[in-house]
């Protein structure tokens, strides 16, 4: 037939284009699933482990020795190369194992009830 166009599986080329992206990510999302899978299997741990946190760890006394004199978190942190949120976590941290070490001795919270526990003044009723 002389006029008549070739038989093609779609007309719009960039169509068959993002299938053919589609069908290759599919396979590799499929490819990395199962290393993934493999990898467990022979007692890989992926992520982070609880605990490593080398340069706020390292830098955790110096952090809170110069909040105590006063200094904000942002001097702070561009004084010892950290970011802000950074030296926020260390003081987070150093205070949560101050209270829980403070609950765990029961020091005079029978006497003195919760209120003297905060770092913020209360307000007075």
């Amino acid at each position: 037939m002389a006029g008549s166009k070739p038989a093609v599986a779609h007309e719009n080329p960039e169509y068959l284009r993002e299938k053919i992206v589609a069908r290759i990510r599919g396979l590799l999302r499929e490819r990395v699933r199962s290393g993934i899978a493999a990898a467990q299997k022979r007692g890989v741990v992926f992520g982070r482990r609880p605990g490593q946190r080398v340069k706020a760890d390292r830098y955790a006394p110096h952090v809170l020795k110069l909040v105590a004199e006063g200094q904000s978190y942002r001097e702070i942190g561009h004084r010892l190369g950290l970011s802000k949120n950074t030296v926020l976590n260390i003081v987070k941290r150093d205070r949560a194992a101050y209270l829980s070490d403070f609950w765990a001795r029961g020091c005079a919270l029978q006497r003195a009830g919760p209120a003297s526990l905060c770092w913020w003044p209360t307000p007075a009723f």
